[in-house]
C-alpha cells in the first residue's frame, strides 16, 4: 500500500469522526423528539378524554357534561331572572303618592351598562346593596318603576317605608343590585356551599339550620316579606293607635287637671263664701235667738195681759150681770108698784 492510499484512508477515518459524531447527534434527536411526541400524544389523549368528559359528562361518576350545566345555568338564571349590577342612586327625594297622599320617597338610578337596559314603567324591582351580605351588604325594598329613560330611571317604594328605612336606604353603600326576581333559597345552590361559606353568608341566628344538609327548610322570601310587611303595617297601626290614645289620654289628663284646679278654686271661692254665709248665719242665728227671747218675753207679758183682761172681763161681766139684775129688780119693783 501507497503512502497516498494510506493518507487517504487517514483522511476518510478524520472524516467520519464528525459524521459518526453528528449521526449520534441526529439519534439521539430523535430520541428526544420521539419521546416528547409520546407525551404529546399522552397528553392529547388525555385531553381528548377531558374534553369527551366535559362534552358528553359521565353518568356513571355523577359528572355532567357542558350541554347539562349550560341548561342548568339557563334554567336558573331564568328562574332568577333579570339582573342589573352597578346601579348608581342619583337622587332620592320626598314626593306624595297620588293615589293615596302619603309622603314616600321617589329614587332616581342610572343602570350604567351599555345598551339598552329593558327597564320598564310598573316593573317591580328589588332592591340590595352592590357589597356581599358577609361585608354588609343588605336588602334595601321593593320597588315600582314609575318613569324611565335612556341614562335615567325612577321608582318609589311598593310599600311604604319606616323612618328607619328610609335611613339605612339614604346611607345604603353603593352601587346598588336590581333584581327582577327576589332571590329565594334553593337546595342546589346551598348544597354547593362549604360550611365555611354557610357561616359567612347567614347570620349566626339561622347557621345552624343551614348547616344541616338534610331536613332543611328552604324560605320563600316574598311571602315571608309581605307578611313581615303586613305584620309591621299592623303593629304600626296598632302602636300609632296607642300614641293617639296616650295622646288623648295626656290631653284628657291635662283637662281634668285644668278643670281640677279650677274647680279647686271654685271649692276656695266657694268655701270663703260658706264661711262668709256661716258668720251671717251666726249673726242671724244670734240675732234670731235674742228675737226669740223678746219674742218668748212678749209672749209671757202677753199672756199675762191676757190673763189681766180675761179677769177684768170676768169682773165687767160680773158687774154688768149685777147691775142687769139691779135694773132687773127696780124694774119689776117699779112695775109691781104701779100695777091696780
Amino acid at each position: 500500500m501507497s503512502i497516498w492510499n494510506k493518507i487517504l484512508i487517514g483522511l476518510i477515518l478524520v472524516a467520519s469522526l464528525p459524521l459518526l459524531y453528528f449521526s449520534a447527534r441526529t439519534l439521539r434527536t430523535h430520541q428526544v423528539w420521539r419521546e416528547a411526541a409520546a407525551k404529546l400524544e399522552q397528553e392529547i389523549a388525555r385531553v381528548e378524554a377531558e374534553v369527551d368528559l366535559l362534552e358528553y359528562g359521565d353518568p356513571e361518576a355523577g359528572t355532567p357534561s357542558v350541554h347539562e350545566v349550560e341548561l342548568a345555568l339557563h334554567n336558573r338564571v331564568l328562574a332568577r331572572g333579570r339582573m342589573w349590577y352597578d346601579v348608581v342612586p342619583q337622587r332620592l327625594a320626598p314626593v306624595k303618592d297620588p293615589a293615596t297622599g302619603a309622603q314616600t320617597l321617589a329614587v332616581t338610578v342610572n343602570p350604567s351598562q351599555q345598551g339598552p337596559h329593558h327597564i320598564a314603567p310598573k316593573m317591580i324591582l328589588y332592591v340590595f346593596e352592590g357589597k356581599p351580605f358577609e361585608q354588609g351588604g343588605r336588602y334595601l325594598g321593593q320597588f315600582v318603576v314609575t318613569n324611565v329613560a335612556a341614562n335615567a330611571v325612577q321608582m318609589v317604594p311598593a310599600t311604604w317605608l319606616t323612618p328607619r328605612e328610609i335611613k339605612r336606604l339614604r346611607a345604603s353603600a353603593k352601587p346598588w343590585v336590581l333584581y327582577e326576581q327576589l332571590p329565594r333559597d334553593e337546595e342546589a345552590v346551598l348544597a354547593e356551599l362549604s360550611d365555611e361559606q354557610i357561616k359567612a353568608l347567614f347570620p349566626g341566628a339561622s347557621q345552624q339550620e343551614y348547616l344541616q344538609r338534610k331536613g332543611r327548610k328552604l324560605r320563600d322570601y316574598y311571602v315571608l316579606f309581605s307578611e313581615s310587611r303586613r305584620r309591621l303595617a299592623l303593629l304600626t297601626h296598632q302602636i300609632n293607635a296607642a300614641r293617639d290614645d296616650n295622646k288623648y289620654l295626656k290631653d284628657a289628663q291635662a283637662s281634668a287637671l285644668a278643670q281640677e284646679q279650677t274647680n279647686e278654686k271654685d271649692i276656695r271661692a266657694a268655701r270663703a263664701e260658706l264661711n262668709k254665709v256661716t258668720e251671717e248665719r251666726n249673726l242671724v242665728a244670734k240675732h234670731l235667738a235674742a228675737l226669740q227671747e223678746a219674742i218668748a218675753g212678749y209672749q209671757q207679758r202677753s199672756g199675762e195681759l191676757v190673763q189681766s183682761i180675761r179677769s177684768l172681763a170676768n169682773q165687767l161681766a160680773k158687774v154688768q150681770l149685777e147691775a142687769i139684775q139691779r135694773i132687773d129688780a127696780r124694774t119689776r119693783g117699779m112695775a109691781q108698784a104701779g100695777s091696780p
